[in-house]
C-alpha cells in the first residue's frame, strides 16, 4: 500500500460504495482495518498502520460524502468506534 500513493484513496472509495449499497456496513470495514494482519506480526499490529487506516477512512467518508451528503457522513460517523 505505501508503494501506491493514491491506494489510500481508491481503497477509500471502494469501501464507500460497498457501504452505500448495504452490502458490508461500516463496523464490518472497521472490524477489517483493525484486525491483525496474519501471524507473522504481534497481535497489536493491524493490517494497516494507523496513518494509512486514517487515510482509508478519511477517503471513505469523503466519497460518502460527496455521494449522500453531510447527513450521511454523521450517521456513518456516529457509527465508529474511536479506540479507548
Amino acid at each position: 500500500m505505501t508503494d501506491a500513493p493514491k491506494a489510500t484513496k481508491f481503497l477509500g472509495e471502494i469501501f464507500a460504495k460497498v457501504i452505500m449499497e448495504d452490502v458490508i456496513s461500516l463496523t464490518d470495514i472497521e472490524r477489517l482495518l483493525q484486525e491483525p494482519d496474519g501471524g507473522d506480526k504481534p497481535a497489536r499490529c493491524h493490517a494497516l498502520d494507523d496513518n494509512l487506516t486514517s487515510e482509508v477512512l478519511g477517503s471513505m467518508l469523503e466519497s460518502i460524502r460527496v455521494e449522500r451528503g453531510d447527513s450521511a457522513v454523521d450517521r456513518a460517523k456516529s457509527n465508529l468506534q474511536c479506540p479507548q
